[in-house]
């Protein structure tokens, strides 16, 4: 299973100015192969919502690292893009781009895992600080949810691993962009964690062990409310993975 140390993180909604099947028309047969044929994007995979939340569609690519879409062969995708592709684009309500640095990977040891999880739980971090302090918060809150949040993860049927991302930048690329998004209204979180497992989403939400984590630890805070986290989770199925 290939895990690059950076992650291109897109999500993305058709809106009322592209259909459904266009829209997946054109990432499926276009712009996503095209962006395997860049040097250092190792993986693509496309993940549908099944928690009725927005936005609805989720790509994935792992990376050797973020600066791999400073090179010329990445920036070339955009210079030399299709009619249709920048006609889509223009079009579509939500096509949000962020990019991370991985800084966390726990992967199970089965040689049975399937190359991407069939359920994603997506987890969206925030440390917020509200009072001076010389501790590195945010360092203390990731040595947290490893130590607490992904032990318990871990213990539901079909792990597979968990990976904990930092931001290094994000961009907005939709032409017709949805402006009450909470994507658009303010920036992504710090910090994303990816859950995947080689089971459905319902076998896995409707496991004991699963409901055991979700109820068991208390909200992540510092003594005497130094800082505290905000956390945000969001549940995907596979779509679609493409071939190099």
């Amino acid at each position: 299973m290939a895990s690059g140390k950076g992650l291109l993180f897109v999500y993305g909604d058709h809106g009322g100015g592209v259909t459904e099947d266009d829209f997946n028309a054109w990432y499926d047969n276009e712009h996503a192969p095209a962006r395997l044929t860049v040097p250092g994007i190792l993986t693509a995979v496309r993940y549908k919502a099944i928690d009725h939340k927005s936005p609805k569609w989720l790509a994935l690519y792992d990376m050797t690292g973020p600066s791999v879409l400073q090179t010329d062969e990445y920036r070339s995708l955009r210079t030399n893009a299709s009619q249709n592709e920048r006609n889509i684009i223009s079009r579509l309500s939500l096509l949000n781009r962020q990019i991370f640095t991985l800084i966390s990977l726990i992967s199970s040891s089965s040689t049975s895992q399937t190359a991407y999880g069939k359920f994603l739980y997506v987890v969206h971090m925030n440390v917020i600080t509200t009072k001076e302090s010389e501790v590195d918060h945010e360092a203390e809150f990731i040595n947290w949810y490893s130590a607490t949040r992904i032990e318990l993860l871990r213990r539901v049927p079909g792990w597979i691993r968990s990976r904990v991302f930092k931001i290094e930048g994000h961009l907005e690329l939709a032409g017709m962009v949805d402006k009450v998004s909470p994507l658009v209204k303010k920036p992504p979180t710090k910090f994303i964690a990816l859950h995947e497992w080689d089971t459905e989403g319902i076998e896995v939400i409707g496991s004991t062990k699963f409901k055991e984590c979700m109820t068991a630890e208390q909200p992540w805070t510092t003594e005497i409310q130094k800082a505290y986290a905000e956390m945000e989770d969001r549940r995907f199925a596979l779509y679609k993975t493409f071939d190099q």
